[in-house]
């Protein structure tokens, strides 16, 4: 979810490179190009050199250093946070810091970010949508949800698509984000 998500967000770049490594990966799968672009801006590089784990589930610390990535790395202007369970020293504490003061987040409680926690559809989905500035969103017939893309675009992007097409066209937002599949 989170990378293909991301990547729908960001308007759906076309990967420069079409190179390969993962086993996992291939070019019939819908999120081939999503992976591909995601490695070459060093968003995410996979569970392994050969391995992407596209059904690897993912966690709110992944998921916010996927976004913060996607956004350059900007350096957040303050340490200060409400936490009580983030490590300073942790991959994923720069990219925390953004999130929060950027509203992306506001953490599990008044005091818990929950880094290891694994991320819904839904948590994805609303991290995407404020860092988008909280756009007005869409719902359509089939019940994906529509954006308006980052860039400003007059056209919406699908950003997610209904969970199960064949049963009731559902998001289903407490469903676990995987790393790279709706």
């Amino acid at each position: 979810h989170a990378v293909t998500f991301l990547w729908r967000a960001e308007g759906c770049p076309e990967p420069e490179s079409t190179d390969n490594p993962f086993t996992d990966v291939t070019e019939a799968d819908f999120y081939y190009k999503a992976v591909l672009w995601a490695v070459e801006n060093q968003i995410t590089n996979g569970l392994t050199e050969t391995t992407f784990g596209p059904f690897a589930l993912c966690n709110r610390a992944q998921v916010v250093t996927f976004l913060w990535r996607a956004k350059g790395k900007p350096e957040p202007t303050s340490t200060n946070h409400p936490f009580k369970d983030i490590n300073s020293k942790a991959f994923y504490y720069k990219a925390m810091l953004w999130a929060v003061e950027n509203g992306i987040t506001a953490g599990m409680s008044a005091t818990t970010f929950e880094p290891d926690r694994t991320c819904t559809r839904g948590q994805v989905v609303t991290f995407l949508w404020r860092m988008a500035g909280e756009p007005e969103a869409a719902v359509a017939e089939n019940s994906a949800i529509w954006i308006y893309p980052i860039a400003g675009s007059a056209e919406p992007i699908q950003v997610v698509p209904g969970k199960d097409f064949a049963e009731k066209h559902l998001f289903s937002p407490k469903t676990l984000a995987y790393l790279d599949v709706w």
